[in-house]
């Protein structure tokens, strides 16, 4: 941890957490380093100090690549289908748990007795990702994993569902937060 420092303060029988930032080179398990902790209580008159030697680890996700092409979406047929065209509102719908608060239609939602969220237009061809480690087979495999990575991250930034193949695990078709760590997690125990 090269000198990092972190000051905080526990109450009497109470407890605290404290994050630590940990430089990282390589994806995977890292084992976490030897910790000084260290009191000067009270008044600085005293320096009690310890070695604490964590036996565990962290896993450390994959970088991802820093550009390169869009994941191939499969073949539709032909059949472009659209719901709406255009990136503007379609239509006012009854609240979801988990609609965003930034798309509840205040003023409409106002005059009636339950809440109404802005309906945007969507394409409705390019709803899933399907990332496959298959098709990367031009890649070595840790350009392959910060591609998948990368992918995984576009497609949780804009909330899109994905399912993830690889040679070890094969992740059906989720999104949201705990979905992209599961995905994260498998890329970063790959070998």
């Amino acid at each position: 941890m090269d000198g990092q420092i972190e000051a905080f303060a526990v109450a009497a029988q109470g407890e605290v957490v404290v994050s630590m930032n940990l430089p990282t080179e390589h994806r995977g398990w890292q084992p976490l380093p030897r910790i000084k902790l260290w009191s000067n209580w009270p008044l600085g008159l005293f320096h009690a100090w310890s070695w604490i030697h964590p036996n565990q680890s962290v896993l450390v996700w994959p970088h991802p690549e820093t550009g390169g092409p869009p994941p191939a979406m499969p073949a539709q047929g032909g059949k472009q289908q659209r719901l709406h065209h255009g990136e503007d509102i379609a239509a006012l719908r009854a609240y979801r748990v988990g609609d965003p608060q930034r798309h509840i239609a205040w003023k409409h939602s106002a005059r009636h007795e339950s809440l109404l969220v802005k309906d945007f237009e969507q394409p409705e061809a390019q709803e899933e990702w399907l990332l496959d480690w298959r098709q990367l087979s031009q890649l070595v495999p840790e350009m392959r994993i910060e591609r998948l990575a990368r992918w995984l991250g576009e497609a949780e930034a804009v909330g899109r569902p994905t399912s993830l193949w690889l040679p070890s695990e094969d992740i059906s078709l989720g999104h949201g937060r705990s979905h992209y760590a599961h995905c994260m997690n498998a890329l970063a125990r790959l070998p």
